[in-house]
């Protein structure tokens, strides 16, 4: 009875915290998402604008590496979303087993 006396407080300023990341967690799902098509349509189109511009040999060596890096950035970016994403559900699934006791 005392350990859940003692842990009362503390699951009362739990619970509004939880419902915050929820609400994030949801909205960062979605924005990652769809993001996610577009940051991959960036690449795709630079990756094949680079292939034409080798093929038609008016290609240079810088050209070839800011499309590169461009590509990488728009690859990566929605993977490090996702991994924000992950760690707010990492937060909010320990929120959850504190304050409902699972």
């Amino acid at each position: 009875m005392l350990r859940f006396l003692i842990k009362l407080p503390f699951r009362i300023i739990a619970d509004p915290v939880w419902l915050v990341l929820v609400a994030v967690n949801i909205v960062l799902v979605f924005l990652v998402g769809l993001s996610a098509g577009v940051c991959y349509l960036i690449a795709g189109i630079s990756v094949i604008t680079e292939v034409l511009s080798i093929g038609f040999e008016i290609s240079t060596d810088w050209t070839l590496k800011s499309t590169v890096i461009t590509t990488m950035v728009f690859v990566l970016l929605p993977h490090i979303g996702m991994g924000i994403v992950a760690v707010i559900e990492v937060m909010k699934l320990g929120l959850r087993d504190f304050v409902f006791g699972y």
